[in-house]
């Protein structure tokens, strides 16, 4: 037997979670029902932009894999999409690396926006970026401007 001390861990009586909240439940951070939803809803966008779910394969294979056969790595095939959708087959979760591209390919963001809103994170798209991109390239200019002036620097 070890004669090591055991420590345990308890929590003050006013002191909430990791996320700041005190209603956290064990598994109320099992996201799988919700996000197969919002997958299934980013099928339905591709589908009203007259793409198939073979297409909609066929494309992230494209994207995903280019010409290259590899012969360890599965395709994704409609069967496949359809299973990572499925809330029945909680063992068939959508792999983290094929996400963005079915995203991007089914013009649905939502899924990740999903998954950032739940870490308080914030999924930017389009026209978005371009704007924060330009708001923090003039924040960086104005900087240097007063860092110029402060050295006596004419800008």
């Amino acid at each position: 037997m070890s004669k090591a001390k055991k420590v345990s861990a308890t929590a003050l009586p006013n002191q909430t979670d990791l996320f700041g909240s005190s209603t956290l439940e064990q598994g109320s951070l099992d996201v799988n029902d919700a996000l197969c939803i919002q997958c299934s809803k980013a099928l339905k966008a591709a589908e009203k932009l007259n793409m198939s779910v073979h297409q909609v394969a066929g494309a992230m294979n494209d994207l995903i894999f280019g010409d290259e056969v590899l012969q360890d790595v599965p395709l994704i095939t409609a069967t496949r999409i359809y299973d990572w959708n499925s809330r029945a087959k909680k063992e068939r979760r959508w792999p983290a690396q094929y996400l963005p591209v079915y995203c991007f390919v089914c013009k649905y963001f939502d899924p990740l926006k999903f998954l950032g809103s739940i870490v308080f994170c914030e999924v930017l798209v389009g026209e978005e970026v371009r704007f924060i991109a330009k708001a923090r390239a003039l924040q960086k200019l104005e900087a240097a401007k007063k860092e110029a002036k402060q050295l006596g620097i004419e800008v």
